[in-house]
């Protein structure tokens, strides 16, 4: 069975660390894929071998191609940075996020799946209200090595 590391690394190819100066850092908690790969599996393995919980929330700007048509690119990604801030303001600051174009995936130790679920919706309600975009944010969170599916979005462009 390959390691969790492995497993990481398998997501973006190549060793953590690769490519992380091309990153967006909008953020003190904001990290690049790299970066943030790298933390991840320092915590999961911690969280394994302690038998800890720890999640995992993808949040998906499902809308956000038909954004950045009908309002404009940079209006668009100055929303998504936006929201990135809120993001990483609305977490604890041992929490870990990312992004891409148009997910925003946080890690959260210490944190049950239903835990994280409450989180979501919290954040979801407040970044729908602080934002005069009509978004569609759409959310998942899993628990534990299952998360590693979802951290697998940011390879998407």
């Amino acid at each position: 069975m390959p390691s969790i590391s492995a497993k990481l690394r398998g997501l973006f190819g190549g060793a953590p660390g690769e490519g992380d100066a091309k990153a967006p850092r909008m953020g003190s908690l904001n990290l690049g894929p790299r970066d943030f790969l790298l933390l991840v599996d320092h915590v999961m393995r911690t969280a394994i071998r302690y038998k800890r919980p720890f999640s995992v929330i993808d949040m998906e700007l499902s809308n956000a191609d038909e954004l950045r048509q009908s309002s404009g690119i940079d209006k668009v990604n100055r929303y998504f940075e936006t929201l990135v801030s809120l993001v990483s303001g609305m977490l604890r600051n041992c929490d870990l996020v990312s992004a891409n174009s148009k997910h925003v995936v946080m890690a959260l130790p210490e944190t049950k799946a239903n835990q994280a679920g409450v989180i979501m919706f919290r954040m979801k309600r407040r970044i729908t209200k602080a934002l005069a975009l009509p978004l569609t944010l759409e959310c998942r969170v899993s628990q534990g090595d299952r998360g590693l599916a979802l951290i697998k979005v940011l390879e998407q462009p």
